[in-house]
């Protein structure tokens, strides 16, 4: 009998963590994160999932919303949005280098792994459909 007693820990812990895998992102490549004072983080991470990640939403007023993505060496991104209302957006970040050509935004990581934030946010109100492509 004492020997059931680690099996059904054992079995309790996984399936912890595939609960938690599952539901924390493993099927995306995100995290989300929405605080009270009009600001709204997504954290992106395009290792585990190398499909465009694209994503509608509308801002405005004190609202603003933040995108993060985690890059590597020589990685290079395409950041595009496109609008309805007065809705823009800005990139930045420290270890990459930006290029942008009309509303589209090129970035390559240099650092050996960089953070760049794309921040959205309009003065009236704005829908927006935003599109991040590694390539």
């Amino acid at each position: 009998m004492r020997f059931l007693f680690p099996l059904r820990q054992t079995i309790r812990s996984l399936t912890s963590f595939l609960l938690i895998a599952i539901l924390c992102g493993c099927t995306g490549h995100l995290i989300h994160h929405w605080q009270e004072t009009s600001r709204d983080y997504t954290y992106i991470d395009f290792s585990r999932n190398p499909s465009p990640y694209k994503f509608s939403g509308i801002v405005g007023g004190e609202h603003s919303t933040f995108v993060k993505v985690l890059g590597y060496h020589g990685d290079r991104f395409s950041v595009a949005m496109q609008q309805e209302g007065d809705a823009s957006f800005n990139v930045y970040g420290e270890g990459v280098t930006l290029r942008r050509t009309g509303e589209i935004t090129q970035v390559m990581t240099e650092a050996t792994d960089a953070l760049f934030t794309i921040e959205i946010s309009a003065m009236t109100y704005g829908d927006y459909r935003l599109t991040i492509t590694k390539q």
